[in-house]
């Protein structure tokens, strides 16, 4: 089918004026969208409204193979098609016409407190779209639509086929259309993205080894000899060769062409031979990938496959190697078979580092030889979704990720049988969740069915740990559970003196139960600095413990997902006015930050504070977050009347029900 990608610009010579032809376009879709919401066909969820946007997102799901495709989703895209002529632009795009023809859609609204709000919307290859963008004397008015199909086999054998996707309208004329934005092949994807260590640079590697090795042993020659001038022909030599090296060594290899490099005596400490090898020696050294990092520290998200929307978190990261313990850093060779055209990656995670980009050799196979951390986690994965773990190990590895299989260590074998159990439940998740998520990687649209799957997902987790109590793979699942994890279970299976418990991955593990033991129940509240929106010094003592309850909800404006509990608590705070019940958001942005702007933006109308500005520490070691040991965002306690803890580790629908259970009364006079 040939390509249908239209850019349709309005005439001068219509006969329908400039200024009603959108209008009667942007009612016509208005209606169809309407229509296509109210339809019992499909399983349909608003997931976006505010900020002049709308979205919703639907499934279709029917047993068997084969889309059968819904009367509703007809009609809608028929609209799509009819109203191409009103549009100032459109762009169509099916999946038979093959690659999408862009990367990304982005929309920018200019006034918002930030300066600037963005709305991406990604055109991946087995995405079908329709975009629509009208423009009147108000500006831009766009609709869109994107879906898909999918054929799968639930646990019990059943095919099925599902039709998913999201519908979006972003209006009010304060929205335009950013530049359509392609991938540059020979650019990385990510900034951390370096050159792979492959059999190219494994052969540049061994050349540039095997002639130092000719030169160091040559200069024993000469310098046994006494002939000093080819002794400095070949020290000059040797400074070329380790100068001009264009490829990337491991530490090992690096360690290897250091052994050919001739030892001066003291005599010939400073000689012009020594200098010169030192600054080779120095250059060739920054060639050295290393292979994990003494500290890092990062944010990410907890968003996986079975957390639900009100457990989602954005998650601050420690990670610290003692080098003084000498750690152990281990050969990794990796290979496995390889899809035509698919690109494998190898990314060490928890903590992440440098990803790796692996050599294509003959036969659609994948190879990989690096140093890394001894038993540091890896993550492969291609470009279709398809990933595994393993642990770092010296034992060759074969992965086919296509069948979720591994051939290597005892331990790594066990692991992927457990990876491959785990996924057959994921595979069950595509009855009951949408793709096209706006807060996640995906929107729950049967909650009954997605918190059943999400149950089975958890205890076959802990299943995991408790069967692997002598070995290290309980560290996965401790890490990919911890911050939906109850303070029992974490106390049950995060215990000292086991094999996995000092590894690297559970550093922020350790962290996390520290802080859930400052906010246990029963607890008194731990007093901190803090600075209200005026900028005058206040403690939390001056709101907490005074006889109202309190919801104390630390959060941030940097991303949606530490923002999105500030809905609720406007929410209830305007439910729960004249009550005995105070509503309290601590912003880790700082005093000196657009935060306040944000507050007054969204008519938050409850307490607002945050860090003082000239503290010694900053967001998250701030004093408020170092007493009661937040390690993500957004967090919500709750208090009782006297200043104790009664809830902690809230999500924002959580404390909605969680109120309801305390004897929170009216209160004469109190707004």
């Amino acid at each position: 089918m040939r390509q249908r990608l239209y850019i349709l610009t309005l005439l001068l010579a219509l006969t329908i004026s400039a200024s009603a032809q959108p209008a009667d376009g942007i009612t016509a879709m208005d209606q169809a969208i309407a229509r296509f919401i109210e339809s019992k066909e499909f399983m349909t969820l608003d997931t976006h409204w505010s900020h002049n946007q709308q979205q919703w997102t639907f499934k279709y799901v029917t047993p068997g193979s084969g889309p059968v495709a819904p009367a509703a989703l007809t009609t809608l895209l028929d609209a799509f098609s009819r109203q191409v002529s009103r549009a100032a632009a459109s762009y169509f795009h099916d999946v038979q016409d093959g690659k999408s023809p862009f990367f990304k859609l982005s929309y920018e609204r200019k006034d918002s407190y930030a300066g600037g709000i963005v709305g991406n919307y990604y055109m991946e290859d087995h995405h079908n779209f329709r975009i629509l963008n009208f423009r009147d004397s108000t500006g831009l008015t766009s609709y869109g639509i994107q879906w898909c199909t999918e054929d799968f086999t639930d646990t019990a054998g059943q095919p099925f086929c599902t039709i998913e996707g999201m519908v979006f309208k972003l209006y009010g004329g304060i929205w335009q259309m950013e530049p359509f934005r392609s991938d540059n092949p020979w650019e990385p994807k990510d900034k951390d993205t370096r050159r792979p260590i492959s059999k190219s640079e494994r052969a540049m590697f061994e050349t540039l080894l095997s002639q130092m090795q000719y030169l160091g042993n040559l200069y024993q020659q000469n310098q046994q000899s006494g002939n000093e001038q080819n002794c400095d022909a070949i020290v000059y030599t040797m400074k070329n060769l380790m100068e001009g090296y264009e490829g990337k060594l491991t530490s090992r290899q690096y360690e290897e062409v250091k052994k050919t490099i001739p030892v001066f005596p003291q005599s010939e400490a400073k000689s012009e031979r020594a200098r010169m090898i030192i600054k080779a020696k120095d250059k060739l050294a920054k060639s050295v990938q290393p292979s994990y990092f003494v500290t890092a520290v990062y944010q990410t998200g907890n968003a996986g496959p079975f957390i639900k929307n009100d457990d989602l978190r954005l998650l601050q990261l420690n990670y610290r190697i003692d080098t003084r313990m000498q750690p152990s850093v281990v050969e990794v060779q990796l290979n496995g078979p390889i899809a035509k055209n698919a690109t494998v990656t190898v990314t060490p995670v928890n903590p992440k580092h440098y990803e790796y980009s692996v050599n294509i050799v003959k036969n659609n196979h994948f190879s990989l030889t690096a140093d890394f951390l001894k038993d540091q986690l890896l993550e492969v994965s291609d470009n279709r979704g398809h990933s595994m773990l393993l642990f770092a190990d010296s034992t060759a590895t074969t992965v086919d990720l296509d069948e979720m299989t591994l051939k290597g260590s005892p331990l790594n074998e066990r692991f992927a049988a457990c990876q491959r159990r785990l996924h057959a439940l994921r595979v069950e998740l595509k009855k009951y969740v949408c793709q096209f998520g706006f807060n996640h990687d995906f929107e729950i649209m049967d909650a009954d069915g997605f918190n059943r799957v999400s149950q089975q997902a958890y205890d076959l987790q802990m299943q995991f740990i408790r069967e692997n109590q002598d070995n290290i793979i309980p560290a996965w699942y401790l890490v990919d559970n911890y911050s939906t994890m109850t303070f029992e279970d974490l106390s049950r299976y995060l215990v000292k003196g086991r094999p996995y418990s000092d590894h690297i991955a559970l550093q922020p593990v350790w962290l996390w139960y520290e802080g859930m033991q400052l906010r246990q129940p029963g607890q008194r509240f731990h007093d901190a600095e803090c600075v209200d929106m005026e900028g005058n010094k206040r403690r939390l003592s001056d709101y907490i413990g005074r006889g109202d309850y309190v919801v104390l909800n630390f959060w941030s404006t940097w991303r949606n997902l530490t923002r999105s509990s500030c809905k609720t608590m406007k929410q209830l705070a305007k439910q729960y006015a004249g009550h005995n019940v105070r509503f309290i958001g601590f912003s880790l942005n700082g005093a000196n930050s657009d935060w306040e702007q944000y507050v007054k933006a969204r008519d938050l109308k409850y307490i607002h504070l945050s860090y003082p500005e000239d503290a010694s520490h900053t967001q998250w070691d701030c004093d408020a977050a170092k007493a009661y040991g937040i390690q993500a965002l957004p967090e919500t306690i709750v208090f009782d009347p006297k200043g104790r803890i009664v809830y902690s580790g809230l999500g924002p629908e959580a404390v909605s029900e969680k109120l309801k259970s305390l004897p929170i009364k009216e209160v004469s006079g109190k707004r």
